[in-house]
């Protein structure tokens, strides 16, 4: 899957098109980059490993180390979401073509990308709000960090050795890059799905007993929802370590999660207020039809014999009714169960996660006895 040109106005998607590979693959290949930022100056100089006087754990590499590998990660994590979900929500949106009578695909892709860009303003005002609480992060977060700020000991009040120091600069300087990213495509997610909802509310016209036809509003939520739990599966790596106090992170992450679920459900409910604008008009028409058809079969002066009156407005009148109770029992989300299975899969990704860390770390501890 590769980034379509129009999508490339933030610099992950353009990060992505530059190395001409998908965003899975550009994921990689940035997490290994910022990976050796930390590792190949910290053995070449010799600053790693950090010496420490740790609690036991089986995690066979410092925490300073660890939760360097786990950044890492979550900053190949950056490179990957906005555009990975920025581009399934470009094709989920297309195919609702057949329901947006006022354009056709290539229209509603450029629909989307206007849409989905916003406004230049609000994408720096969200990378400066998230730069400034990534900086706080490792000032508060990491044991060193505060001492290499103002030159006092920090927080923990214990004893570092300056390889420690080298590695809490490491993580001023890189996290809060990484959350400025992340807030930039949590801000663009947001605010783009809100307008392009709002746009394609007025726009979308579907029968009230077609509530599939709004199936790739699910989708799209599905694909948010999906790149959330991704940051949350990889932020639930930090507790692995005992040394790592995880209070924080693990409220961090049950936000994320709730943010994902919040996300899938969105568009769908979107979906839902359009089928019920459709369904509310379909059952006045309707309801109208036998209110009028009520009063015909009562009109004293009609012409008609009663007998073949009452016949053909009696049909008339039960095919209403049973019209009236199909529509009233139509369903209104575009929601099928295997979306909701598909859902519950991505639900377990984050606690999969911790459990195949937590297995790996029983493995890692039985072979070194």
């Amino acid at each position: 899957m590769k980034v379509p040109k129009d999508l490339a106005f933030t610099w992950e998607a353009k990060a992505v098109r530059f190395l001409g590979v998908s965003p899975q693959v550009a994921s990689v290949i940035v997490a290994g980059l910022v990976a050796a930022t930390y590792f190949v100056p910290g053995f070449a100089i010799g600053l790693l490993p950090i010496p420490l006087d740790l609690q036991d754990s089986t995690i066979p590499i410092d925490p300073y180390s660890w939760a360097a590998i786990i950044t890492s990660l979550l900053a190949g994590f950056t490179v990957f979401a906005l555009p990975y979900v920025q581009t399934r929500h470009q094709a989920d949106i297309a195919n609702l073509a057949p329901v947006v009578p006022s354009l056709d695909r290539a229209g509603l892709r450029d629909f989307y990308v206007r849409m989905a860009s916003g406004g230049s303003r609000g994408r720096l005002i969200a990378s400066g709000f998230g730069w400034v609480f990534g900086f706080l992060i490792p000032v508060f977060a990491v044991p060193g960090a505060w001492t290499l700020m103002t030159g006092k000991p920090d927080l923990w009040q214990s004893a570092l050795p300056p390889e420690a120091y080298w590695a809490a600069g490491w993580f001023l300087v890189v996290v809060p890059f990484l959350i400025a990213s992340l807030s930039k495509a949590s801000y663009q997610m947001i605010t783009g799905a809100r307008r392009l909802l709002a746009e394609l509310d007025a726009r979308i016209e579907v029968s009230p007993l077609e509530s599939e036809a709004l199936r790739p509003l699910a989708s799209a939520g599905l694909h948010t929802s999906f790149i959330w739990m991704i940051g949350a599966a990889i932020g639930m790596l930090f507790v692995l370590d005992s040394n790592i106090e995880s209070t924080i992170i693990m409220v961090f992450m049950a936000g994320i999660a709730v943010l994902g679920g919040l996300a899938a459900i969105g568009p769908a409910m979107a979906g839902r207020r359009v089928i019920r604008k459709a369904k509310e008009k379909a059952l006045a028409d309707v309801r109208a039809a036998i209110a009028r058809l009520h009063l015909d079969v009562l009109d004293p002066t009609s012409d008609k014999p009663v007998r073949q009156l009452d016949d053909q407005r009696l049909a008339q009148m039960g095919a209403l009714l049973a019209y009236e109770d199909r529509l009233e029992k139509a369903p209104e989300l575009p929601i099928t169960a295997p979306t909701v299975a598909q859902f519950a899969l991505y639900l377990a990704i984050p606690v999969g996660s911790w459990l195949g860390g937590a297995f790996v770390e029983r493995l890692v501890d039985a072979a070194l006895g």
